[in-house]
């Protein structure tokens, strides 16, 4: 049986909720980029006003990417910051570490189709665990309570 060795996840976390979203990919590529973009609107009941990421392709340039298009379109402010400097992502960051040893470091994926199913599972966990930060209330809890008072 082969192992799938090339399988890449991106993620979003709301600062508020800490609710996460995390789709799984082949390859991270500009297009992949606004696939989950798609992908975030639809999973998140509420507008994104603003997408934190690393800098990424040609920093020298003034062009565009069609990721940076796409947030445009969409009106949401696109925050760049230095790579390399977690403390400027710490949510995610943190949720990186969590998924290393609790996700990538115990399971095996025998098929991109199975990564993403497990991955679909281990985010749901992830939304339904009590979090200290949220008065040991979850994610998904702390988003439901969000949206009802909207």
């Amino acid at each position: 049986m082969l192992l799938v060795k090339k399988c890449i996840s991106t993620t979003a976390i709301d600062e508020c909720t800490r609710f996460r979203y995390i789709a799984a990919f082949q390859e991270a590529n500009t297009y992949s980029s606004i696939v989950f973009l798609k992908q975030l609107r639809k999973r998140f009941k509420f507008q994104i006003h603003c997408v934190q990421t690393n800098r990424f392709g040609n920093t020298k340039s003034d062009k565009k990417t069609l990721f940076e298009i796409s947030l445009a379109a969409f009106g949401i402010e696109h925050k760049k910051i230095r790579p390399y400097t977690p403390r400027h992502s710490g949510k995610v960051e943190r949720s990186h570490r969590k998924d290393n040893e609790q996700f990538y470091a115990k399971y095996k994926f025998y098929s991109f189709d199975d990564f993403q199913k497990q991955l679909v599972a281990h985010n749901r966990r992830y939304n339904t665990f009590p979090m200290h930060p949220l008065n040991w209330k979850s994610p998904k809890e702390v988003l439901h309570s969000f949206l009802s008072k909207m």
